[in-house]
């Protein structure tokens, strides 16, 4: 290759290409040294290769036209493949940095985008909810007001009239529907900033189902709705918060009167499967579309087009249940076909479930 590039015969390239041993040390230079270490490197390999020349360190010390020719051949094709190295190492460098500079602008602008569009679906969401709450607050609160009027202007008779006694029992639901439309508003607020603390208590699963029929019962009633509790008398004991269990079958439970057609049923019971324990809860409502089942778990989600089933609940019942259960290790999930009914599933783990 020497004798080629520098047209010298085999004897002379011989002597002369232990020169090129210095190239990888060269390539080095010119990739991490970019053109100024380059530079530098040529000038100071000129400079050495003079040195050793004129010592007699390489054969030109004998000071034939054929070795100059091939010092200046040396130096120059070293210097100039060096700088040309090290030009295009830079270049590339150069090109790598402004495209990472032109990705991470992408990725920013990207970012940026992302972010608006998000900020501007949580500005729909809080118009949305403001809509929504302050229908739901201004129902009941008029209810309140109107038969409270009613019964302070005596507008039907003397109080002891026995209408007084309907509209008394309409102020005391909407007040508290309106006690638990604020209490779901709290509970998700307290469970999204995770400062929702749980109690131990030991509880017995079918009693517990009792309780919440016991509670909805002139509910049921209205519609003429059967409750049955199929839980076996013979289940383990629960540690949970009591409260907020009775919260979620209260939830679920109340779901199922509400969409439940009059003279139906709905079946409710406590199972142990595996070791964990599960409540399940089954109406003959008109069910849910699969594909909306997991949006039902969304905050304000109601999907009855019914106004009267609309007004309700806040659409934030099993959200919050499910927040509850997760809380317990839990969890809940929805079985349901259109035309068939619902049937809601909670399920505590095993490590809720009290021996004996």
């Amino acid at each position: 290759a020497t004798a080629v590039a520098f047209q010298l015969d085999q004897p002379a390239a011989a002597d002369h290409y232990r020169i090129f041993y210095i190239y990888p040390v060269l390539v080095w230079i010119a990739a991490r040294g970019r053109i100024l270490g380059a530079a530098a490197a040529g000038a100071l390999i000129a400079s050495m290769v003079s040195w050793m020349a004129v010592t007699g360190a390489i054969p030109v010390a004998g000071g034939s036209f054929d070795d100059v020719s091939f010092l200046q051949q040396f130096l120059a094709v070293t210097i100039l493949s060096t700088l040309t190295l090290a030009v295009l190492v830079q270049e590339t460098a150069t090109l790598n940095r402004r495209l990472g500079i032109e990705l991470e602008r992408t990725r920013s602008e990207k970012e940026i985008l992302e972010a608006k569009e998000r900020a501007e679906r949580a500005n729909e969401a809080k118009t949305a909810f403001l809509a929504h709450l302050s229908h739901e607050l201004r129902t009941p609160l008029n209810a309140i007001i109107g038969f409270a009027g009613i019964i302070r202007n005596e507008e039907e008779g003397p109080l002891s009239n026995r209408s007084y006694r309907e509209h008394a029992a309409i102020i005391e639901d909407s007040g508290q529907h309106l006690l638990s439309l604020i209490n779901e508003l709290i509970d998700a607020t307290r469970i999204e900033q995770g400062i929702l603390e749980l109690s131990d208590d030991v509880v017995r699963p079918g009693k517990a189902i009792d309780q919440v029929f016991r509670m909805l019962k002139s509910t049921a009633s209205s519609k003429n709705i059967r409750l049955n509790n199929a839980s076996p008398p013979d289940l383990p004991t629960l540690r949970c918060d009591e409260v907020r269990l009775r919260q979620v079958l209260i939830n679920v439970i109340g779901n199922a009167l509400k969409f439940s057609p009059a003279n139906s049923e709905v079946d409710a019971s406590a199972a142990l499967e595996g070791g964990a324990l599960k409540f399940v809860v089954r109406d003959r409502g008109p069910g849910i579309p699969p594909d909306k089942i997991e949006a039902a778990f969304g905050r304000f989600e109601q999907f009855s087009s019914d106004p009267r089933i609309r007004a309700q609940g806040s659409g934030l019942g099993l959200y919050v249940s499910r927040m509850l259960m997760a809380a317990h290790g839990g969890r809940i999930s929805i079985d349901s076909r259109v035309g068939r009914g619902t049937t809601v599933t909670a399920t505590f783990p095993p490590g809720r479930v009290l021996p004996g």
